[in-house]
């Protein structure tokens, strides 16, 4: 009966118990050190003041309100918005997140999104406003009309003709 006892009870324990010493669980990422890198590489060129996104998430604050919607979206692949299909090839431009940026978000998002103790280790990417071209060029021309036209929301647009 003892001996019955005893084996039950160190089957218990060493259920219970991790049996690899060194194994722990990855550090929660924080903001400042593992998601701020990504989202200042991958986010802020639209998600920034005066630009196509709804939302800035150019600090921590701006960013912790929508953690569960980033999570949500970064996971179904809906951003960064990405159509060319990766099957036909490679893109220079490609615009998705790696398999490791992913994993972090995700990780940051399931710990409780934490700010972290330690400073930034992203800088913000310096923008222009105005006119953008990868290459960095200035435009070839650039036509002034002589009345504002206010696009409409729906239809179509008028041809203009250029004297």
């Amino acid at each position: 009966m003892k001996l019955a006892t005893l084996v039950f009870a160190a089957t218990v324990l060493a259920v219970a118990t991790p049996t690899s010493v060194g194994t722990q669980a990855a550090p929660t990422p924080t903001f400042n050190k593992d998601v701020a890198p990504v989202v200042f590489s991958t986010c802020v060129t639209c998600h920034r003041p005066n630009q196509v996104a709804p939302m800035s998430l150019m600090s921590y604050a701006q960013v912790r309100p929508w953690a569960r919607a980033i999570k949500d979206k970064v996971l179904r692949g809906e951003m960064p918005p990405w159509r060319a299909d990766g099957r036909y090839g490679t893109f220079r431009n490609d615009r998705r997140l790696t398999p490791e940026q992913v994993k972090t978000i995700v990780g940051w998002v399931d710990g409780g999104a934490p700010e972290g103790e330690t400073p930034l280790t992203a800088a913000l990417p310096v923008f222009n406003d105005g006119w953008t071209h990868p290459s960095g060029r200035p435009p070839d021309l650039v036509i002034e009309m002589a009345h504002p036209f206010n696009v409409p929301a729906e239809g179509e647009l008028p041809n203009f003709t250029i004297y």
